[in-house]
């Protein structure tokens, strides 16, 4: 857990080294050995508790698209906030005046992939429509040209907690734009890729994975480190 405070040092975030779970309670206790900057000591001893609960959906127009990222084989739609369900139709891909046929699922919270039956072609132009009025161009990425990986920290270490969640340690700091489904993938027990959210935590050294599978995770590929996963393992 790392703790950062603002300016004056009156205000401090706690950060957690991976997320912490729905439903359960934080203690936070601050001891009267801890003293201010001034060298004054706490008076006394601090403690408090908090819980963790699921943020509410929004299905609201308000609850807008964070990023969208696109390939060939599936465009991956994360809006702003959680949703139970994407927004009203139209909804879906559209090239001209037609409507491309896609499956669609919900891989998080706030997270929608769209699997197109046959893949997109990345010369023509293809549109999103996310709503009533609602349509943006789409840029596909050709998977064929591998994303640059230079500069790119190579893994210390890989870990799968028992809460299902995996951390990357990192030799070096990392930035956010760096980690996409390309450059950061996961592997089963079958060497297959699966669906993941990855978060990079405030020091740019450790990737906490969220995966919306129940497989067992054999490896992590990161740029051109590849890595086993070692820990508690989920069947």
């Amino acid at each position: 857990m790392t703790a950062d405070s603002d300016a004056d040092g009156k205000v401090w975030r706690i950060s957690p080294p991976s997320p912490w779970r729905e439903n359960s309670t934080v203690a936070i206790q601050i001891s009267n050995t801890a003293y201010s900057v001034s060298g004054a000591l706490l008076l006394n001893p601090f403690s408090a508790k908090f819980s963790i609960v699921r943020t509410a959906a929004n299905d609201s127009p308000s609850n807008g698209m964070a990023a969208i990222e696109v390939s060939r084989a599936a465009v991956d739609l994360r809006f702003a906030e959680p949703r139970d369900r994407p927004p009203g139709e139209p909804f879906g891909l559209r090239l001209g005046q037609q409507r491309i046929p896609a499956r669609l699922e919900q891989l998080g919270e706030a997270w929608f992939r769209l699997t197109p039956d046959t893949p997109l072609d990345p010369a023509l132009p293809y549109y999103l429509m996310a709503g009533p009025g609602v349509e943006i161009p789409l840029r596909l990425t050709n998977d064929a040209e591998p994303k640059t990986t230079e500069g790119l920290d190579s893994i210390l270490a890989v870990q799968q907690e028992e809460n299902g969640f995996i951390r990357v340690q990192l030799k070096e700091k990392t930035r956010r734009f760096r980690i996409d489904r390309r450059t950061l993938v996961l592997l089963d027990e079958n060497g297959r890729a699966t669906p993941h959210q990855a978060t990079l935590t405030s020091d740019g050294r450790t990737i906490v994975i969220e995966s919306y599978s129940r497989a067992v995770f054999s490896k992590v590929i990161l740029g051109g480190s590849s890595v086993g996963v070692v820990g508690s393992r989920r069947r």
